[in-house]
């Protein structure tokens, strides 16, 4: 039996999660990354159809993690970086976003439109950020509002299914819902598009 105790940052060590190990093989990293774009599908249809009548925490959560496993997807398959902590955090889409715009797919993609690439990349890596800080995991200390847990500032508690979120009204204009529609495209053609092209 494995000893608990000391350092087990090692590859080897038997309490790390197989799929945190920098060791692991490049089949079974295609089908974890694929298995991550399939439930970002689910969790963005989830957003998009099941909770339209549900509170706007549930909606963002959903939409929070759908955009955190399509970019943990598309660095598993493409950036060939060791999984390691980045499939444990939440804090990967807004470098997801710059990364997909910078590559050659959707330059390719907005070859005749490259003014409006511009401006989405302006305000998707805001939006993207604001995304990521829906998780109770990120940014805690300076944002405290988040989509899952109660939430206490001064005296006052604040309930998630309550609270009405700024990024709820920004999804809805005209620069949302093309920062929505990036997100369905990198969600839908997970197997066309490639961070390396």
């Amino acid at each position: 039996m494995a000893q608990v105790g000391g350092d087990c940052s090692r590859s080897d060590c038997p309490l790390q999660p197989q799929n945190a190990r920098p060791d692991l093989p490049a089949v079974l990293r295609r089908r974890l990354a694929d298995a991550y774009a399939e439930q970002a599908r689910s969790d963005f249809e989830a957003y998009r159809t099941h909770l339209q009548s549900a509170a706007g925490c549930h909606q963002l959560h959903y939409l929070q993690m759908a955009c955190e496993k399509i970019a943990k997807a598309y660095r598993l398959r493409d950036l060939q970086a060791p999984p390691g902590e980045d499939l444990y955090s939440h804090a990967v889409f807004s470098k997801f976003i710059l990364n997909l715009l910078k590559s050659g797919d959707l330059k390719q993609r907005y070859l005749s439109h490259d003014a409006k690439r511009r401006q989405i990349e302006r305000y998707a890596r805001l939006m993207a950020v604001q995304i990521e800080r829906l998780a109770p995991a990120v940014d805690r200390g300076a944002t405290p509002a988040n989509v899952e847990y109660p939430w206490v500032i001064g005296e006052t508690v604040f309930v998630p299914c309550r609270h009405t979120y700024p990024i709820e009204e920004q999804l809805k204009r005209p620069a949302g819902r093309e920062f929505l529609k990036l997100v369905e495209m990198a969600i839908e053609q997970y197997a066309s598009i490639s961070l390396n092209a």
